[in-house]
């Protein structure tokens, strides 16, 4: 009886390590190892708002402003700054631009004009790190254009890529799934192996009279590329005619974001040179902050800011205050005391308790 006792623990023994040894050759994960382990998501690239090594779509009908928005992440990656002023860089990095979808006299005025526009002033401010690679002629179906890729990156140490539009950089069918399951297969094996983060333009489908559609499948051409990226940041235009909306119909690793809406406001510098700036809410947290010293409504807010900006019409006041206020609530600095009554959380008279998060 012993000798046979041995023997099955010896093939018990045998059987445990035949399974240890599937389970780490296969990668097989433990239910229970995930919901003990830490955390497996990536870190966030823009606190809040997107995270690294994710493939994230920025989707619009053409001349919303979705180059403008790509543009504009480049330079708060690259600037430090924070994303319309809401979401902070966690770390500044390099990037690199591709675009074919403007002349690359557009792409450069443009960049030119944000630039200035969030204070860039080229004789004093810091180097910028990042590249462009604009009208060649490239295709990502082309073997040469992953082995460029892959050597550019890892030169520069480029760790954040962005393309506009998609649709420039391949051939392919729009309409195809599995057309598009083979670019969208590419762009996420670039996510996983060479650990990029990829962000890319898509235009929206033309809107059929009458039927609504979701914002997920807005985007044009196979509901593959839709289903393929972890964010996808959706942009249109509001009544106002003005301001863009911007929201998050998918979001992978996002929590609870809201959504928000900029207007495009152009201007000189005192040196005479044009500047765009994307402006939101954030704009307005000081002097709001002060405003809301004391109970407020709503209505309160709305005529205060078009008092502040003569020439606002009620919908473009109203818009700007709901985007200051909902960031304002989320960061703890004011609180909805009743309905639609809204009041700075401080200490004694209203003072206000803690600064926003900045990023110098």
């Amino acid at each position: 009886m012993d000798e046979e006792a041995s023997d099955a623990q010896n093939e018990l023994a045998d059987f445990e390590l035949k399974r240890l040894d599937l389970k780490d050759r296969l990668e097989l994960y433990p239910l229970e190892d995930l919901i003990q382990g830490p955390s497996l998501a990536p870190p966030y690239l823009f606190s809040g708002f997107l995270r690294r090594n994710s493939l994230t779509m920025i989707s619009a009908e053409p001349f919303v402003g979705k180059t403008m928005l790509l543009l504009h992440l480049a330079l708060c990656l690259d600037m430090g700054q924070p994303v319309l002023g809401l979401w902070p860089v966690l770390k500044t990095e390099r990037c690199l631009i591709l675009g074919q979808d403007a002349v690359t006299w557009d792409y450069q005025m443009q960049i030119q004009k944000l630039y200035r526009g969030m204070g860039g002033i080229r004789e004093t401010s810091p180097e910028l790190k990042s590249f462009t690679r604009l009208n060649k002629g490239l295709n990502m179906m082309n073997p040469a254009f992953e082995t460029e890729l892959k050597e550019i990156t890892q030169t520069w140490n480029i760790s954040v890529v962005m393309m506009d539009t998609l649709r420039s950089f391949h051939g392919l069918d729009e309409n195809s799934n599995n057309e598009m399951n083979a670019v969208m297969d590419k762009l996420k094996r670039w996510r996983d192996q060479l650990g990029l983060t990829i962000l890319f333009t898509h235009h929206d489908a033309k809107q059929v009279f009458g039927i609504r559609q979701s914002r997920i499948y807005r985007p044009r051409g196979a509901s593959i590329v839709s289903g393929s990226v972890d964010q996808h940041i959706s942009l249109f235009t509001l009544r106002d005619q003005r301001s863009v909306a911007l929201i998050m119909p998918k979001g992978r690793g996002v929590d609870g974001l809201e959504d928000v809406s900029f207007t495009i406001e152009q201007g000189l510098t005192l040196e005479e040179q044009p500047f765009v700036k994307l402006v939101t809410g954030a704009s307005y947290f000081e002097p709001i902050l002060e405003f809301l010293k004391e109970p407020r409504n709503r209505k309160d807010l709305v005529g205060w800011m078009k008092g502040r900006e003569p020439g606002l019409h009620d919908a473009q006041a109203y818009y700007r205050v709901s985007n200051a206020l909902m960031p304002l609530k989320r960061m703890g600095r004011i609180e909805n005391r009743s309905r639609g009554v809204w009041q700075t959380k401080g200490i004694g008279n209203g003072a206000v308790s803690d600064q926003p998060q900045r990023t110098a």
